[in-house]
């Protein structure tokens, strides 16, 4: 997984690392997080399928269930793969 800021600065890096990083064969899952959640980010974040979005200030429960169902559905992707 990639954890990464929506807006690493102000031309929007954050989301065309996103963008890049969903291009990859396989894509890895990526949370971004956000201190200012508009509609825009919102669905911008939407269109490039990511895993996870998380407000600032970021709780650390929320960041360690995230991590923990992108760990199961990639484990289950595992084990289901030779039955495919």
């Amino acid at each position: 997984a990639v954890i990464t800021e929506l807006d690493l600065d102000r031309n929007r890096a954050g989301l065309e690392l996103a963008r890049r990083i969903r291009r990859l064969d396989p894509a890895p899952e990526v949370i971004v997080s956000t201190a200012d959640p508009t509609t825009e980010k919102l669905r911008a974040a939407m269109a490039l399928r990511i895993s996870y979005l998380l407000f600032k200030p970021i709780d650390l429960n929320e960041l360690k269930m995230a991590l923990s169902r992108i760990l199961t559905r990639r484990q289950v992707a595992r084990e289901l793969a030779p039955v495919l």
